[in-house]
């Protein structure tokens, strides 16, 4: 009888762990969906102010090349502002 009582109760166990551990997966990919929804559809703006030629030419002469990303925070009723700088270095 303990042994059966034992056996019942690893089972409900085992199954409390399988439901939560795909509960939690389902919940993550739905997380990730509506982020990445986000971005490409409200935040994410083509950056029209890249000198293409100026990088073609610098990686043929094969010179080093910054670019400055920033991150740009904005609130509703807000111009928005950067809140994230970070340096793109390519060395020659």
């Amino acid at each position: 009888m303990n042994k059966l009582i034992k056996n019942k109760v690893f089972q409900v166990l085992m199954a409390v762990i399988v439901v939560a551990g795909l509960s939690i997966g389902v919940y993550s990919i739905s997380i990730y969906q509506n982020a990445a929804k986000t971005v490409n559809e409200k935040i994410y703006q083509p950056v029209q102010t890249i000198e293409h030629d100026l990088i073609k030419k610098k990686m043929k002469e094969k010179k080093s090349l910054n670019i400055l990303l920033l991150g740009v925070d904005e609130r509703e009723g807000d111009v928005g502002r950067s809140d994230a700088l970070m340096v793109l270095a390519f060395k020659a």
